[in-house]
């Protein structure tokens, strides 16, 4: 039996699965819903976040569903589990869901060289150029740190459709060539967003879809996430589109926006905690929902599997090694196995 959490704010999704220890306990028999309510309205308004909305869930069903605070705090209008924000880098285990089904129908593998799907594919280390992988994209150990000035192009302003993201993408991918290293590759795990975007990029130019639609085909339609979207105008237009705000002198204000679309494949989906819990759940069932096998369990063992070591610090959460899998991360808590990933 596993349980699975997840909270959605204005300012941060944070996606979950714990497995829980006792196995002939169910969680609805000792889960106090009034309790739980109370500590996180307790942690959102301790952190100053506007609104949120949590979900948890136990044997394939809905045990606690709520909303806290606000998604516009001006107009007051109420955070609940429809409403809509960028679940910005949780974005990234929907890109290694996206890979297991090509892979699955023999598009794609993981441990591919990726110039065999794009042979303009180039880093600034020639070993790398020759021998990165998706796996290597997905598990961030391509050697590269941040670079995350590339990724300031959407703030506070709209960008154009997909088309023109997909160009972005690949001029992304001709970019790599001219950005340092700073780990030898596969030398070290270092967070980028700039190789999970190039990952998306290269799926594009291999299959010639947009990437985009491939989600919306592969992943969003048969977990029926209607409203989940990577176009900000969509979002907004649904009318259940959380504000951002940030805290900037102890004080919670509004801050400008940014357009993600670009680098959709790293961070741009818009969703909500009540779609992204169908996510959830077909983690937690090894890629099958409402009976259908979206991803293989093949698949879903690799994608939760450790690729890259992040940590052995035994202050880290849960204590021990911290682990990077395709777009999840591994750690234990409290004695159990814990995957998640923060956006």
């Amino acid at each position: 039996m596993r349980c699975a959490i997840m909270k959605s704010t204005a300012l941060v999704m944070f996606t979950t699965l714990v497995a829980l220890p006792s196995p002939n306990v169910r969680a609805e028999a000792r889960f106090d819903g009034s309790t739980l309510k109370s500590n996180l309205e307790n942690v959102r308004s301790s952190f100053q976040v506007p609104g949120m909305a949590v979900v948890a869930l136990s044997d394939g069903k809905e045990i606690f569903k709520e909303g806290f605070g606000y998604r516009n705090v001006e107009s007051r209008e109420p955070f609940t589990p429809d409403t809509i924000g960028l679940v910005a880098s949780t974005t990234k285990s929907i890109t290694a869901g996206l890979v297991g089904t090509l892979v699955d129908d023999g598009t794609l593998d993981w441990t591919t060289p990726v110039r065999e799907y794009w042979p303009k594919f180039k880093m600034m280390d020639a070993f790398a150029s020759s021998e990165m992988t998706l796996e290597d994209m997905l598990s961030h150990r391509s050697g590269l740190p941040y670079h995350e000035n590339l990724l300031a192009y959407g703030v506070g302003r709209e960008l154009p459709d997909k088309s023109k993201a997909k160009e972005y993408r690949l001029e992304l991918l001709n970019r790599l060539q001219y950005f340092e290293p700073s780990y030898s590759f596969r030398a070290g795990w270092q967070y980028q967003d700039v190789i999970y975007t190039s990952a998306g990029g290269i799926i594009e130019q291999y299959t010639g879809e947009h990437y985009e639609d491939l989600v919306q085909e592969r992943i969003l339609d048969p977990l029926g996430m209607e409203h989940s979207t990577f176009s900000r105008e969509a979002a907004r237009n649904s009318g259940k589109l959380a504000r951002g705000y940030g805290v900037v002198d102890g004080d919670v204000v509004a801050i400008p926006f940014a357009d993600t679309r670009y680098l959709a494949p790293t961070a741009g989906l818009y969703s909500s905690a009540a779609e992204m819990s169908k996510w959830v759940q077909l983690n937690i069932d090894q890629g099958k929902y409402d009976d259908k096998q979206v991803i293989s369990p093949e698949s879903m063992e690799w994608i939760h599997g450790a690729h890259a070591i992040i940590s052995n610090d035994s202050k880290g959460i849960g204590g021990g090694l911290a682990t990077y899998g395709q777009g999840w991360s591994q750690h234990t808590f409290r004695g159990m196995a814990a995957i998640g990933h923060s956006g």
